[in-house]
């Protein structure tokens, strides 16, 4: 199982190496064609592994959120069908009875991340010692005149003609081969080595060097290195062959060089010995011209790259028309104008950490006592616990909804807010509008709901049929109407809400509901655990139930000793949860600052 930490890089390198993969599929296609095609394909594999197609599908998304084009279900479903391929690694969907789940991947997390960070260390620190040694022997090497528009320089240290530099080259030479070679020879690998130069070949090199650097643990990048550097060599061969220069002159040029001195060890110097030398020699004096692309070819390489292109932006535009078409509701939907005020606040930050306070329930009358919470804390009280419409006192079911985006003190830092309101004012109103508007005005905050395709559980019928039973009207008191209602009650209250039970072998938990739909038991399950995933209910099933159901969760020493809940939803009352995606709502914090002064 993947860490949802790491789902992002492992589809990167799944959509790259099958990028990658492509590749070498055109490169045999036009193997008969010139280098520098072949060149230029393994090139646009190496920076692939730099630009993932998440951003190409978030512009995608960006365009389909503004297009108000309806899509067919058919485009939809390809959208899925596509989306599995690009991102074969999905998040594992976490069962409500796995707490330690997230410390194991926790601690797998950091260390991939402790291993990548030295294998990275190790080669900058390798590539920076080497080419700190060659930039030494550049700057005292000799001077040596030669009319070919960049700076010749000569020492006993270099170990080939090669070319130093990216934006300033340097061609290097080594001690004595002026007069080794003869003229003719020695023009012809001037002129490999200004081919060089001409194709900024150091620069596409670094490019690649920075790419081994952050996927070294990826044997195709080294393997793409090697591609690289031989299509490279070959294409300065047919360039300095194309300029007129005698075949065997110039192969015999190349046998002299490798016969007085070694092949550059940095792969930075671009120099003349390297690639397949006996491919090279034998393409080089055969003198055979290389085809040029014909209609066809040029056809399949446009289409190719266009494709490479157009898919990942064509799957954000669908992905984004999908959520819009299932959720008419992804604007954001500001919230109503507050008229309610409080008459004194107070807002200050806790300099020790303190228990959290009531975040909501009934308190002193016309006042509000919220006493350390963070910032998020009090974003869930005011928008999500106490939002428009609800009231954690007639539902306790209210689903959860995360919270994104702001810098980190609004998860670290606490504060304590003492506040008075007017005559009538209601714990709700306190804890919701009155909150929400003292939110905004002291910490500044701007929030705003929105829409995402996300992890989800689909509850559905299980096999042999459901187990439900029907609910007997008048048997209890709905908690709503009990708040609206003075003691006494001629009925005892509507239990939709779940107790801990201890027991000899382990702890358990008793889930006990009276008087709900499956719509709002499906919202019940949400809050069952803190980090479970929405669950919507696909039963078709209506009427209103009782639902009880016991289930264990994890005991001091992580085990487990009855059934998960999935497992008690399934034996108990017929109903299983089925891993999907639908639309989920976050609230995102646009804006928020530390709160103004008293």
């Amino acid at each position: 199982m993947i860490p949802s930490q790491l789902l992002p890089y492992a589809n990167h390198l799944w959509q790259s190496t099958l990028f990658a993969v492509i590749a070498g599929v055109l490169t045999l296609l036009l193997r008969r064609n010139r280098a520098q095609i072949r060149y230029c394909l393994w090139l646009s594999a190496s920076l692939k592994f730099l630009i993932p197609f998440s951003i190409l599908v978030a512009a995608g998304g960006l365009v389909g959120r503004h297009s108000g084009a309806a899509m067919a279900p058919s485009k939809l479903h390809f959208s899925s069908v596509v989306e599995q391929v690009e991102e074969p690694f999905t998040a594992p969907v976490e069962t409500f009875a796995m707490p330690a789940v997230h410390s194991y991947t926790r601690g797998l997390v950091e260390v991939v991340l402790v291993v990548w960070v030295i294998g990275f260390s190790a080669l900058l620190c390798r590539w920076s010692m080497q080419w700190r040694r060659l930039h030494l022997s550049v700057r005292n090497a000799s001077l040596l005149e030669m009319p070919i528009g960049l700076p010749v320089k000569t020492s006993p240290v270099f170990w080939e003609p090669g070319v130093f530099g990216i934006f300033r080259p340097t061609l290097l030479l080594p001690d004595g081969i002026v007069d080794c070679l003869t003229p003719q020879v020695l023009e012809a690998m001037v002129a490999h080595e200004l081919c060089h130069v001409r194709r900024r070949d150091n620069l596409v090199t670094a490019i690649h060097m920075a790419v081994e650097a952050i996927f070294w643990f990826h044997p195709l990048v080294w393997w793409l290195g090697a591609r690289l550097l031989e299509e490279r060599e070959r294409a300065c061969d047919e360039e300095v062959l194309l300029a007129g220069n005698d075949p065997h002159v110039y192969a015999e040029g190349i046998l002299k060089v490798c016969d007085l001195y070694l092949a550059s060890p940095l792969a930075c110097v671009a120099g003349v010995t390297g690639g397949d030398l006996r491919r090279r020699i034998e393409a080089i004096v055969s003198n055979r011209l290389a085809l040029r692309l014909n209609y066809a070819k040029k056809a399949m390489l446009v289409s190719a790259g266009a494709l490479a292109f157009a898919t990942p932006v064509v799957l954000g535009m669908l992905n984004a028309t999908a959520i819009h078409a299932q959720s008419p509701q992804a604007s954001p939907q500001p919230a109503a104008p507050v008229t309610q005020r409080f008459e004194v606040a107070s807002v200050k930050p806790c300099k020790e950490f303190a228990p959290a306070g009531r975040g909501g329930g009934p308190g002193p009358v016309g006042r509000l006592d919220l006493n350390c919470q963070t910032v998020v804390n009090l974003i869930r009280t005011a928008y999500i616990l106490y939002g428009e419409g609800n009231s954690v006192r007639t539902n306790p079911n209210i689903p959860l909804i995360p919270i994104e985006g702001g810098p980190a003190w609004v998860n670290s830092d606490h504060y304590a807010i003492e506040a008075k309101a007017e005559d009538g004012a209601s714990s709700d109103t306190m804890h919701g509008p009155m909150l929400r508007a003292l939110l905004e005005d002291r910490f500044q905050l701007r929030i705003r709901r929105a829409t995402r395709e996300v992890p989800v559980y689909e509850m559905a019928v299980a096999k042999g049929g459901p187990h439900l039973h029907p609910f007997v009207e008048g048997s209890c008191l709905p908690m709503e109407l009990a708040v609206r209602m003075a003691e006494p009650y001629d009925k005892p209250i509507c239990k939709i809400t779940g107790g801990g039970i201890r027991r000899p072998k382990g702890p358990e938990i008793m889930g006990e509901y009276h008087g709900l739909t499956l719509d709002e038991f499906a919202q019940a399950l949400t809050m069952k655990e803190k980090d479970g995933l929405p669950v919507i209910n696909k039963t078709g099933i209506a009427g209103t139930f009782d639902f009880e159901f016991t289930y264990a969760r994890k005991g001091e020493n992580g085990e487990i000793t009855g059934p998960t809940i999935l497992e008690a939803l399934q034996d108990q009352l017929g109903l299983k949860l089925v891993p999907a995606k639908g639309p989920g709502q976050v609230l995102v914090i646009d804006h928020v600052e530390r709160p103004s002064e008293n």
